[in-house]
């Protein structure tokens, strides 16, 4: 989770940057970071996944329906988990986005300056 709140800071670093012009090298190292940001942080949504449908077997196995223990798993510290990691990850897609619509602009940029 240390590794999430890091990745957090630098997403809302980004964010307060993107009111000043465009870096290219700076906007390149985000890309970079985000993507492979996304990739390590798969395989952690995946465990905490499981780690939350996990949950909610053990409270099926105690006799309760699916909806029961659904809702009783929802309360617990691996749903909070995988739910948290879900939004960093859509926090990180969102900063792709932009990159992605600021692109063609970086493309302006580095014609006239002459790269």
């Amino acid at each position: 989770m240390q590794y999430c709140e890091k990745a957090l800071e630098a997403i809302k670093s980004i964010r307060l940057k993107s009111n000043r012009p465009l870096v290219p090298a700076e906007l390149f190292e985000t890309s970079e970071f985000l993507l492979s940001f996304r990739s390590w942080l798969t395989n952690h949504i995946m465990e905490a996944e499981a780690r939350y449908r996990d949950k909610v077997q053990e409270f099926k196995d105690q006799n309760m329906s699916v909806a029961a223990s659904e809702t009783n798993a929802k309360t617990t510290a691996e749903y909070r988990a995988y739910k948290y990691l879900n939004r960093v990850d859509d926090l990180a897609q969102e900063q792709i986005l932009l990159v992605k619509k600021f692109s063609s602009r970086l493309e302006e940029e580095l014609r006239g300056s002459g790269y």
